[in-house]
């Protein structure tokens, strides 16, 4: 199972905390190329994680956005 081993990267394996909570606090208030250009600073943030970490986080985000669409749609 290749996400079973340890991540070889060449990363830390660390994300910056403080970075992933203000994208996910300013999420609702961003427009959709402000929301694009924050999934790439999300892609390049866990960039140095094990795959199914980095999976999580940006499933997160999308599922944010799924929400925030849906919301405008009402």
């Amino acid at each position: 199972m290749p996400d079973s081993r340890l991540a070889n990267n060449g990363g830390s394996g660390r994300v910056d905390q403080a970075r992933i909570r203000k994208l996910a606090q300013g999420w609702g208030k961003m427009d959709q190329r402000q929301r694009t250009e924050a999934m790439r600073e999300v892609e390049e943030l866990t960039r140095s994680l094990a795959p199914a970490y980095r999976e999580a986080f940006q499933e997160y985000f999308r599922r944010m956005a799924d929400r925030e669409a849906a919301n405008q749609r009402r």
